[in-house]
């Protein structure tokens, strides 16, 4: 299996929530800088693709070399990050209209539903 995508903004709240301490200017320019370099292609020293969010706080390396880990299933990475890799076909962004159908705490997240009939 391969890693859990994770959209960037949702990922800089986990890192802010996780390390209040840390100037989180500077880490989302680094996990800016890592995510575009993933985007481009930019390979480990072993040659495998980067991890753009350890690459982000170690410098450009892969899963593995930075963990010392075979398996990132239960590790994210940026969702446009492996969209650029093939690797997860991201949702489609179009806005849903709210409707009866929607459960609660969907509203209550700001997600809408559309009706099972609508296409």
């Amino acid at each position: 299996m391969g890693f859990v995508p994770i959209r960037m903004d949702e990922f800089i709240k986990l890192h802010r929530k996780s390390n209040p301490g840390e100037r989180p200017d500077e880490f989302i320019r680094l996990l800016r800088l890592s995510v575009a370099d993933a985007r481009q292609g930019a390979r480990c020293h072993c040659g495998a693709p980067i991890w753009a969010i350890g690459s982000a706080v170690v410098g450009n390396a892969c899963f593995t070399c930075i963990t010392g880990e075979a398996d990132p299933s239960s590790d994210y990475e940026i969702d446009e990050v492996l969209k650029a890799r093939g690797e997860v076909k991201l949702p489609s962004r179009k806005v849903l209209r709210m409707t009866n159908q929607a459960k609660p705490r969907d509203r209550a997240a700001g997600i809408e539903r559309e009706s099972p009939t609508r296409r």
